[in-house]
């Protein structure tokens, strides 16, 4: 059969059946693909014009995660149990991250706190960025938390990367969904 008759099968655009976690697995690596891309390419770019300390590399890619935590909410909100996976995630990644029941406690709280943060800032500067019918308010929001030791908002440089990089993962996370039904078993 060739490829051209394999897509008038018309089985072919069939959704195939997985289970929450295993959606979350495949998203999380959907993530990890694009991430890569998007911060050695910002790293690059900051590079060219700032000297940027090993501190402020950190930062940016710990704020990329909740980018793309954000930008999975934006695009998948209505799959909750998915989106929880995520955040449990998320938050057990700072937990393990400190050394003892209380700092491990503090890491936590802090990333969910610092999510809820960017969540309410970048749903307020998407909202404002659909009634504008502009996109501009999203990038330089997003780029405020990936350089916060810089004044980015004056850098168009990374507005029109940061602007190419959120759509195009939006576009990919949706495409993902539309290939999945999500089924308990």
């Amino acid at each position: 059969m060739s490829s051209d008759s394999r897509l008038m099968w018309p089985f072919a655009n069939k959704k195939q059946n997985v289970t929450t976690e295993q959606f979350a697995m495949a998203l999380l690596e959907l993530m990890r693909k694009h991430a890569e891309g998007f911060c050695s390419g910002l790293q690059k770019s900051a590079e060219e014009k700032w000297n940027l300390a090993p501190d402020e590399v950190v930062i940016l890619g710990d704020e990329l995660l909740n980018v793309y935590l954000w930008m999975v909410s934006l695009i998948l909100g209505k799959d909750k149990q998915v989106l929880n996976l995520l955040h449990d995630a998320h938050f057990a990644r700072a937990y393990n991250s400190g050394s003892t029941k209380e700092e491990k406690a503090r890491l936590a709280n802090s990333a969910q706190e610092q999510l809820s943060e960017r969540y309410t800032k970048y749903y307020k500067a998407w909202s404002d960025d659909m009634k504008a019918n502009r996109s501009t308010a999203l990038p330089m929001e997003i780029a405020q938390f990936l350089f916060p030791k810089r004044k980015p908002v004056l850098d168009i440089f990374l507005w029109v990367p940061i602007r190419e990089q959120t759509a195009g993962f939006m576009i990919s996370a949706a495409e993902l969904r539309e290939r999945f039904e999500i089924v308990e078993t």
